[in-house]
């Protein structure tokens, strides 16, 4: 099963400047870094979230110090990643020795020291040392090219596994509302693809799911949302959210038209009806033609009730 995270970093916050800088060198050597509080979405449950990182991480990253050494939560994390068999990495920072409770999990792991205070010195060589330890399954990039045929069908099969895991890592970042995350995740895929000359045609998916992160307020690029989400339509014509985000898109732009025209197209696929029903109701009684949004509206509770009472803008 694929993960979300190559490296769940674990630090005290007394320790935060030097852990972010870890996560900024390995995150611009496409490393995926989780890093608490900063990828911790809002109205997230902050032992929930710790967990379901590391659960979700192919390695774990201890920053270690004397302040993580007495941080009983850092403790947790550890034993977690024990309990998952994640591999370990100690980062000491700090020339101490571990407390027992660290140590009981770490005795016998090799040790990166680095409190000669030359942090960037160190940095390339945790870099390396990460990159041999996480899932073999998470290929490491490679900008080199080769002319040999058979060096570019592995490079191919690479490209797709790697575009798939930063659609993957943008989809997860939807979920917790973190969209300009989810953005630098699918602007990578495509940048990806489009290096390894790969057939765009098998990324509607991508498409989709960037024109829905063009929507959203804090980015709210309409423009970049209906060329998207135009093309998801385009590549992946089964699916139906696409329509009922361009939709919406073109709803709020005004284009009251188009928006009606790909919601019929919708409607004509049989694309979960229940849903482009609601929809189009909600853009009949913006229109003020109420009677054909009851219409609709009884179409959309009839056939998905549940999508109804959380879409519709019906009179309840």
């Amino acid at each position: 099963m694929s993960k979300s995270f190559d490296v769940f970093v674990s630090h005290s916050t007394k320790n935060k400047p030097m852990a972010d800088a870890v996560v900024h060198y390995l995150e611009e050597r496409k490393i995926r870094c989780w890093i608490a509080p900063r990828d911790i979405g809002g109205g997230e449950v902050y032992g929930a979230s710790i967990v379901n990182a590391i659960e979700n991480s192919r390695l774990f990253l201890l920053i270690f110090s004397d302040d993580s050494n007495k941080s009983e939560q850092v403790w947790r994390e550890i034993e977690h990643a024990s309990d998952n068999k994640l591999p370990i990495i100690p980062f000491r920072v700090e020339n101490i020795a571990p407390c027992s409770a660290v140590k009981y999990y770490i005795k016998n792991i090799h040790w990166l020291d680095v409190y000669d205070g030359a942090l960037e010195g160190h940095l390339e060589e945790l870099y390396k040392s990460i990159s041999k330890n996480i899932d073999k399954n998470a290929v490491v990039f490679s900008e080199k090219t080769s002319s040999d045929k058979t060096e570019k069908s592995k490079n191919s099969a690479a490209s797709d596994e790697q575009i798939k895991y930063y659609t993957d890592q943008g989809a997860e970042f939807i979920k917790t509302r973190q969209y300009d995350k989810a953005l630098a995740s699918f602007n990578t895929a495509f940048d990806l693809a489009n290096e390894s000359q790969a057939d765009i045609s098998k990324y509607g998916r991508i498409y989709a799911l960037r024109g829905y992160c063009y929507m959203q307020t804090r980015i709210q690029d309409f423009t970049k949302a209906m060329c998207d989400l135009e093309k998801a339509i385009d590549i992946w014509p089964e699916f139906y959210a696409p329509y009922v985000n361009l939709a919406y898109v073109y709803r709020k732009s005004g284009e009251f038209d188009k928006a009606l025209n790909i919601l019929n197209k919708a409607l004509e696929r049989d694309l979960k009806p229940g849903a482009i029903y609601c929809h189009r109701g909600n853009l009949y009684k913006e229109l003020g033609q109420i009677e054909k949004a009851d219409d609709d509206f009884k179409m959309a509770k009839d056939i998905d009730p549940v999508y109804f009472e959380n879409n519709t803008e019906a009179d309840k």
